[in-house]
């Protein structure tokens, strides 16, 4: 019985440490137009990911980490009495537990796949420009990050 849990536990692990992949950034191409549009170019939809949030935080990388703050819920330690405003939310809302207590099973595997992806560029670009990071707690950028803005979003608009 022993031998058999340690060999589930070896098997989930590895499968883990499969799923979650490196991205090379020579296989994302960021391409700008005239206007300064990026528009992004790759094989899958978890690099066209990786592209987007590298472009976001190289674009606004003020309001990137805003959303990151205000979805991890400290948002008061930088915006102060209005950015407590939306951690009280966050908190109430208990989105952060939520999204940690359901993601693996209510989240398909292809969607996991593209916020990895998004997760890992928004990662390489802080990564590479650590002197524009407000608070290094803020890394590393989960993919379930992601999910918490989304319902966080849609709580505060939906009322």
């Amino acid at each position: 019985m022993r031998v058999t849990t340690i060999l589930i536990a070896a098997i989930f692990s590895f499968s883990n440490l499969i799923a979650q992949q490196t991205f090379d950034p020579k296989k994302i191409d960021i391409v700008r137009d005239e206007y300064g549009v990026p528009h992004i170019f790759a094989k899958t939809d978890a690099e066209v990911a990786y592209g987007l949030e590298w472009a976001t935080a190289e674009d606004d990388v003020e309001n990137a980490q805003f959303m990151l703050s205000a979805m991890r819920g400290v948002l008061g330690k930088r915006q102060g009495i209005d950015g407590a405003k939306i951690d009280f939310a966050v908190q109430f809302l208990g989105v952060v537990d939520y999204v940690d207590e359901h993601y693996e099973e209510s989240i398909p595997e292809d969607l996991k796949r593209v916020l990895e992806g998004a997760a890992a560029g928004a990662n390489a670009y802080y990564q590479k420009h650590p002197e524009l990071l407000w608070d290094k707690k803020l890394l590393p950028v989960k993919p379930q990050d992601f999910v918490t803005g989304y319902m966080l979003a849609m709580a505060l608009m939906g009322g």
